[in-house]
């Protein structure tokens, strides 16, 4: 990316550019839009004061789902604006150097500090006065945002684009697409497997009754928390049920978000970049996995677990951003001398270290459940803890090394001339 491209201005390009636009102006709309909506819950929720426990979860959770969907559209808004820069072709012909990168690490490591005070205050106010429970909705921005940044700026350290713009363009395009993509396969291959689970238990009449009364109570709204964690944890006592779960959530999902996360660097199939410049790429699109699962979860708990949650996703935000890199790197290099086995070696090897990661990060969240007649493989929980940091580890020396090594070898190398940019 050291050359200024050459934009082709041919049908199939425009078409891609007006296809880009409505995707990110449908992103845009549908962001504020929820946001708006969470807004208008919380008002509901500020007049409805007959009720208060409800009314005060249900105004936290309004707050910060409007918050979450608010700062997911202003980071949008950058790849909308080029988005509309080429439908009309006004994008400059050369670009500058991003020379925001070219100053270090100071701004990021400030950012990171400010933060990390702030969520201290913010943790010690709240062992004082619940009332500061209310702050948390605004400081999930940047204990969400301000950590991915600092990772991003820190794995890319030694490398500036010669095209920012392009840099939130596809950020907006990943912010847009990731979690539709994601999710709606998901839910697919969770009501097939339900269904699959559903006929299974047809052929056993008495167990089918059984299972369909327990599962009734506990979606009973009015189950005392108690109650639902000891029906949980039976469930779980079941190894059926245990490995189903397990296959759902440790190898069906790392399956398909490992796939979905570098999806748009097939754009380049034809007119590869750089193999660092896949690299590249693939960490802006697990920085826009991540940041979207982040806000997710940390936006959708209540202030007793919001800082274990929080602290939680940050090994979660090594995993997606260095798998997503080493995709990107696989695909470029891959779409440069065609050795498709190298792309299929590190898809597989990304899905394993995913999968490795959800079942032990799973496995330890199911053993705080009661159990009467846990199951053997429960004995593995106390381990999980090391296992999960052992993986960041891991993923933040891909990050931190590996990416330092690429961007160092690609000063040395003649840069490649983009055809599309």
């Amino acid at each position: 990316m050291n050359q200024p491209s050459i934009e082709p201005t041919t049908n199939k390009v425009n078409l891609l550019n007006i296809l880009a636009f409505i995707i990110l102006t449908s992103g845009v709309l549908f962001s504020l839009l929820i946001a708006a909506l969470g807004g208008l819950t919380g008002l509901f929720a500020l007049v409805n004061l007959a009720q208060d426990g409800a009314f005060n979860n249900q105004l936290f959770t309004a707050l910060n789902l409007t918050m979450m969907m608010f700062t997911v559209s202003v980071l949008m808004i950058p790849g909308w604006l080029v988005s509309l820069r080429r439908l009309f072709n006004k994008q400059p012909a050369a670009q500058a150097p991003d020379q925001s990168n070219n100053r270090g690490m100071q701004l990021p490591n400030i950012a990171l500090a400010v933060t990390a005070v702030a969520l201290i205050a913010i943790y010690l106010l709240l062992q004082a006065f619940d009332g500061a429970q209310w702050l948390l909705p605004f400081l999930q921005i940047p204990a969400v945002i301000v950590p991915l940044f600092w990772i991003y700026r820190f794995t890319t350290r030694s490398y500036a684009p010669r095209k920012p713009r392009r840099n939130w363009f596809f950020l907006g395009l990943n912010l847009t697409l990731q979690p539709v993509l994601a999710f709606s396969i998901e839910i697919l291959l969770l009501i097939f497997m339900g269904l699959l689970i559903i006929f299974w238990l047809s052929l056993n009449p008495s167990l089918l009754e059984n299972v369909l009364s327990q599962f009734e109570m506990l979606t009973d709204m009015n189950l005392p928390m108690e109650q639902a964690e000891d029906l949980i944890g039976g469930f779980l006592e079941n190894p059926w049920i245990f490995w189903l779960v397990q296959f759902f959530v440790a190898l069906l999902v790392p399956l398909v978000e490992e796939f979905i996360k570098p999806i748009l660097l097939f754009r380049w199939i034809k007119r590869p970049l750089r193999a660092v410049d896949g690299f590249w790429l693939g960490l802006i699109s697990g920085t826009a996995f991540t940041l979207f699962e982040n806000f997710g979860n940390v936006s959708g708990i209540m202030a007793q677990d919001w800082f274990f949650v929080t602290f939680a996703r940050y090994g979660t935000s090594f995993l997606h951003m260095a798998t997503s890199a080493a995709m990107g790197w696989a695909l470029m290099q891959t779409f440069i001398d065609r050795k498709v086995i190298r792309a299929v070696l590190v898809y597989g090897g990304v899905v394993i270290l995913h999968g490795i990661w959800n079942f032990f990060a799973l496995l330890a969240g199911f053993s705080v459940l009661p159990m009467k007649n846990p199951l053997a493989i429960y004995s593995l929980s106390p381990i999980a803890p090391v296992i999960l940091v052992l993986i960041a580890l891991l993923c933040a020396a891909i990050l931190f090394f590996g990416g330092h090594a690429l961007f160092r070898q690609s000063e040395v190398n003649q840069p490649a001339i983009e055809t599309i940019s």
